[in-house]
């Protein structure tokens, strides 16, 4: 029979075993361009002009377009799938990691954002990243199954918040993760 109400431990429960949970993902991809890109383009001899200066969620308050010294940024952010897998359900993200310039970008700074956004597709295919990966702060919290590169595209021309190129990935999440 049908009630308006269960116990809230029963609809906890169904989280933590049926579904997944999206903000870890971002907050993981955040967190792990924020200490791997700027050694990594350190390391491969980009000037300093292209290390990301903030690391934000898509849709956050951005820097001021004429603050120069404040970009480029790092945005994350994109959009979630959810499929039926066995008797739970899978999460599938579509994330973009954004290497975000002012509007109006000349020709050098389009093609940084696009070495930047390469960069940061480098750093997530790392077997670390790209398999299974646990939480490193909150043993046997698993924040995805998998995480893979599916290619780029630039910011649209007419875009009037920021310039750049986006790297996009599909990230799994999988039931019984522990999330929750």
């Amino acid at each position: 029979m049908s009630t308006w109400t269960v116990d809230a431990s029963e609809i906890t429960t169904t989280l933590q075993t049926y579904l997944g949970r999206p903000v870890p993902v971002f907050n993981a991809i955040l967190k792990i361009m924020h200490g791997m890109l700027q050694p990594t383009l350190e390391a491969l001899g980009f000037p300093e002009r292209t290390w990301p200066k903030g690391y934000h969620y898509a849709g956050e308050q951005l820097p001021a377009l004429d603050a120069e010294d404040r970009w480029p940024i790092i945005l994350v952010g994109g959009s979630v799938r959810t499929e039926e897998f066995g008797s739970s359900h899978l999460d599938e993200l579509q994330v973009m990691v954004t290497c975000a310039w002012p509007p109006q970008i000349g020709r050098r700074e389009f093609q940084e954002a696009f070495d930047v956004a390469a960069v940061a597709r480098g750093i997530l295919r790392h077997p670390n990243f790209s398999g299974r990966f646990e939480d490193p702060d909150s043993e046997g919290k698993i924040i995805w199954g998998n995480c893979l590169p599916t290619g780029f595209r630039p910011v649209p021309a007419n875009w009037p918040h920021y310039s750049g190129w986006i790297a996009e990935f599909m990230v799994r999440q999988y039931p019984n993760s522990n999330l929750w």
